[in-house]
């Protein structure tokens, strides 16, 4: 609960205050909020927010170091003459400090690199800086770092990033619908038909529509939850089935109750062999299960079994059509 004092609190408006702020007595769940917004306003920010850490936990160590000490004296002009040095040692100390992440930040600042996987093919990338990107099926990416930036363009697919935490050059997804800004965080991009969606695995990402639709405040999505951007550039917040998009990276496929409309879509992004419900009454049937992505076999049979539904060839894919053969010319006809 917010205390009466907070509600007088000038809101600060740089990274020094913000700092100052959240490190305070009466700091709450409140400030974290507006600071997370804070961060996602401008990659610059967490940038700012980051370097006057540094100073801030900088300027504590010096406190006690025993050559400082031996110049502090008990009149008011050597105590201020101390104050002043140990600022100025820490302002030196954190300006190296800054000088030495800069330039290790973009020794390895220079790549660019395009992926791809095919239908039923899935791979983890590691890249320069130590961030993980999981491909899954039909998935293109490319991938351009700067000394300023980390920019990944996806094309086609999905895929789940690991994004190694560095402020001094922002990690960015690009879609045509829509982008993602990490702020130090692990989350899923699936780029559907019609839709943009962005799960967070964990962390908290800063997500907006593309073009002039997204020139607004972004909209930061934490752990658990998933963001997805329409066709019209609507961003909606709801919460992230992370065990499904988990399970896919290590090569299975599980159904709760699902239609085999939508069983058979998710399978086809796995296989080379499309399958087919020939009519509506069986792609509105139910099925529950695990089974192994490209397993088109296993997944087929399993159906014919529970279902009562048999799969014949054509045209290099498998249509279900029902059980009774009666039935079953007459929806293939």
């Amino acid at each position: 609960m917010r205390t009466l004092s907070s509600w007088f609190k000038p809101r600060p408006q740089n990274a020094s205050e913000w700092v100052a702020r959240t490190r305070s007595d009466t700091a709450g769940e409140h400030d974290d909020r507006k600071l997370t917004e804070w961060l996602a306003r401008n990659p610059s920010n967490e940038r700012d927010y980051e370097m006057a850490e540094i100073v801030w936990q900088l300027s504590g160590e010096l406190k006690g170091d025993p050559e400082i000490d031996r110049l502090t004296l008990p009149t008011r002009r050597r105590a201020r003459a101390t104050v002043f040095v140990r600022m100025g040692a820490a302002v030196v100390t954190a300006g190296i400090a800054l000088v030495l992440l800069y330039f290790a930040a973009t020794f390895k600042a220079q790549f660019a690199a395009t992926y791809t996987t095919a239908v039923g093919q899935q791979q983890t990338i590691v890249l320069p800086d130590g961030s993980r990107v999981f491909l899954n099926t039909a998935t293109a990416a490319r991938v351009e770092y700067t000394a300023r930036r980390r920019s990944i363009w996806l094309e086609a697919g999905e895929a789940t990033f690991d994004a190694a935490r560095n402020p001094w050059r922002p990690f960015e997804v690009h879609t045509a619908i829509g982008t993602a800004l990490a702020l130090g965080t692990r989350f899923d991009v699936f780029i559907r038909p019609s839709a943009l969606q962005v799960a967070i695995i964990e962390g908290r990402v800063a997500v907006r529509a593309a073009g002039r639709a997204g020139e607004g405040e972004p909209t930061v999505v934490h752990t658990g939850q998933l963001a997805t951007i329409d066709s019209s550039a609507h961003v909606s917040v709801g919460t992230a089935e992370l065990d499904s998009i988990l399970s896919q990276q290590v090569e299975r496929l599980e159904f709760d109750g699902a239609s085999v409309a939508e069983a058979i879509a998710e399978f086809n992004r796995y296989s080379q062999r499309p399958i087919v419900a020939s009519t509506p009454e069986i792609a509105a049937l139910r099925i529950s299960g695990v089974f192994r992505a490209g397993d088109t076999d296993t997944f087929v049979r399993s159906l014919e079994v529970s279902l009562s539904v048999r799969a014949i060839n054509r045209d290099g894919g498998l249509v279900l059509v029902p059980g009774d053969h009666r039935a079953a010319v007459q929806a293939i006809e």
